[in-house]
């Protein structure tokens, strides 16, 4: 039940952030967005770790005589 309600926030929340963007000019875009995600990591016989993640995206976009982007993720869990 946490989960499903941890989607349903998160979906929320990326419909009024994710498509917040603003564009500096013809040639410059910038974006920012939030994720959760629920990540598992399995070595047999040695470890085993999941659980949910939340972070922000964001993104730079210059184009111009020629497109230059850079994306960055930063996330948070246990």
């Amino acid at each position: 039940m946490k989960k499903l309600m941890l989607l349903t926030l998160s979906l929320v929340l990326a419909g009024l952030v994710g498509s917040c963007f603003a564009e500096t000019g013809a040639t410059q875009e910038w974006g920012v967005g939030f994720e959760t995600y629920y990540h598992v990591y399995k070595e047999p016989g040695v470890m085993r770790n999941k659980g949910m993640m939340y972070g922000l995206t964001g993104d730079y976009t210059y184009r111009d005589k020629f497109i230059l982007r850079a994306e960055g993720r930063l996330a948070y869990g246990w």
